[in-house]
Order: C-alpha cells, then structure tokens, then sequence
C-alpha cells in the first residue's frame, strides 16, 4: 500500500506513520465505499475485514453494489474513529475530532471457496468472533471482494 501521491492541504493533521493508518482500518466499525457508474455516485457503508494491504467485504451475490463493481472496479473507501464533537463557544468555533483514513483501491470478486472462507472469518474476527470455519455453502451464498489499497491517507485533529 501506497501513501497518497497527493497533497494534503493541512499537514499539521496528516498521519505519516503506516502503523498508524492501519491501526485505523483494524478498529473502525464500518467502511463506506464510494463507487461509480457511467454519471451516477454511490456510497454503500459495509461491515469488512483488513489485512496486509487489502480490505474484505461481503455482499449479496446480485444487486446495485454488484452491479457497480463489476462495471467498475474502481473505489474510493473512508473509515473513522473515535469522532468528537468538541462545542465551546458559538457553533462557528465548534471542533470535530476524529482519526480516519481516505484511500483509493481496485475491486476484485473473489470466487474461490477457500479464500472466500477466509475472508469471511478476517471479517468476523475483525468484529470480536472466535474463528469460525464456514461451510461450502455458507461460503457460496454471498459475494466476497477484495480490495487491493492503491493509495491511502490518513488524518487526525487533533494532532496526537
């Protein structure tokens, strides 16, 4: 995985450390996922595991997310944490904060049993579950993608 080749605009809240943004993408709860088709927008929220540079999520076998990745495997991904709002004075001076990570990355369905059984445990261990071992059929019931983290930042405020 790769830091973003692009500049961010307030360097005091940048997170340089890798450690850092993948401590990130092990706590986070949810992981939205902004995919596009032709001139339409969608942003999904997903439950999903990370590990070494990819990040896993399940998914009905059809429907719009589907449909959109196969069309375009392309996305743009967020996820936060620890998100505050810190209100002193009027609204204007009002202060979010949080720590999260934006990053860039290509979708790819997985379809082998073995590795969507894999998949599905990181994700539920991701979550606190023992590990589980996932039948065939559990396994062959829903979609599982893997996205391969092309870029990625991370951004913090305050600075810790």
């Amino acid at each position: 995985m790769r830091k973003d080749l692009r500049s961010m605009r307030r360097k005091d809240r940048e997170i340089t450390d890798p450690k850092a943004i993948e401590e990130i993408l092990q706590k986070a709860q949810i992981l939205r996922i902004a995919l596009s088709l032709a001139d339409q927008p969608y942003l999904v929220p997903v439950c999903f595991g990370y590990q070494l540079g990819h990040l896993y999520f399940h998914s009905a076998i059809v429907g719009m997310k589907m449909d959109y990745l196969q069309q375009n495997p392309k996305v743009c991904f967020e996820a936060e944490l620890e998100t505050k709002i810190v209100a002193k004075g009027t609204p204007c001076e009002w202060e979010m904060h949080y720590a999260s990570v934006i990053g860039f990355g290509t979708s790819h369905l997985i379809e082998d049993r073995e590795e969507k059984k894999n998949a599905l445990n990181l994700i539920s261990r991701h979550y606190g579950a023992p590990s589980i071992e996932f039948t065939d059929q559990e396994a062959g019931s829903v979609s599982i993608v893997r996205i391969d983290i092309d870029q990625i930042t991370g951004k913090q405020c305050p600075n810790k």
